[in-house]
C-alpha cells in the first residue's frame, strides 16, 4: 500500500512539473503529444500510468499551480512597499483589458523583483473603473494602496490627469507616490509636436520616406547600392 501511496504522488508531482513547464515554455496542446511520448518511452516505470492531455493540464494549471503561486505571492508582498505597472488595451474579441504588474524588493532573493498580478476585463475605461479594477486586484493580494510608492503607465488621461483619474486616487491614498509615464510614449508625443512646428514639405518628406521602402525590397536594395556608390 505504501508503494502505491509513492507512485501515486510522484505521479502527481510528474504531472505538475510538466504542466508547469507547458505553461511557460509553449501551448497547451503540446502536452497531448509531450504526455503520450512520456508514457510510451517509460515502460516500467511510474511514469508509464501518465495520462496528462491538454484538458487536465489546463485544470492543473489554472486551479493547482496558479493558486500556490498566488499565495506565495501574497505572503511574500505583505506589508511591503510596492509600485504599480498598469496598461489598458482592447484584444481581439474586442473586449477591454487592463493589465497589472507590480514591483517591489524581494528580501528571499536580495533584488527587485517585477510580478505580473493579473489581467481584468472591463466594461468602461474611465479613470474611476480603471481604478476600481486595479484596486479589485489588489485586494485579492492583501495589499494596501497606502504601501504604493510609484505609479507607472503610458500617460493616457484618464491614468494621468490631475482630478478623479487613476494617478489622482492613488495619491489621495498614498500622497508620497511617485508618477513614471513610459519613455517610448514620452518620446513619441515629443515627436508629434515635433513634426507640427515643421514645414509641411519637410514634415511630409520625413513620413514618406519610410512607407516608401518599408513595403519593398527592390527599393532597399538599389538605396543599398546609391549609399555604397557615394561613400566609396
Amino acid at each position: 500500500m505504501k508503494k502505491s501511496i509513492g507512485e501515486d504522488e510522484t505521479l502527481k508531482k510528474a504531472e505538475l512539473q510538466l504542466a508547469a513547464s507547458i505553461s511557460c515554455h509553449c501551448s497547451l496542446s503540446s502536452i497531448d503529444h509531450i504526455g503520450e511520448i512520456v508514457q510510451q518511452h517509460s515502460k516500467g516505470s511510474v511514469l508509464e500510468k501518465l495520462k496528462l492531455h491538454h484538458t487536465k493540464c489546463s485544470r492543473l494549471i489554472s486551479e493547482v499551480i496558479s493558486v500556490a503561486l498566488k499565495s506565495e505571492l501574497r505572503d511574500e508582498l505583505r506589508g511591503k512597499n510596492y509600485s504599480i505597472l498598469m496598461d489598458e488595451t482592447t484584444d481581439i474579441s474586442s473586449e477591454k483589458k487592463v493589465c497589472l504588474c507590480i514591483k517591489y524588493f524581494s528580501e528571499k532573493k536580495q533584488f527587485m523583483e517585477n510580478k505580473f498580478l493579473g489581467l481584468i476585463s472591463v466594461t468602461e475605461t474611465t479613470g474611476e473603473a480603471l481604478f476600481d479594477a486595479m484596486k479589485t486586484l489588489l485586494c485579492e493580494f492583501d495589499l494596501d494602496l497606502k504601501d504604493c510608492v510609484g505609479f507607472g503607465t503610458d500617460g493616457a488621461n484618464n491614468m494621468t490627469e490631475e482630478n478623479n483619474f487613476v494617478c489622482s486616487k492613488i495619491k489621495q491614498l498614498s500622497p508620497n507616490c511617485i508618477k513614471m509615464q513610459c519613455v517610448n510614449n514620452s518620446l513619441a508625443l515629443c515627436v508629434k509636436k515635433a513634426f507640427e512646428i515643421l514645414l509641411s514639405h519637410l514634415g511630409f518628406l520625413l513620413t514618406e520616406i519610410p512607407s516608401w521602402f518599408k513595403n519593398s525590397t527592390g527599393r532597399r536594395e538599389n538605396y543599398k547600392k546609391i549609399f555604397d556608390t557615394i561613400y566609396i
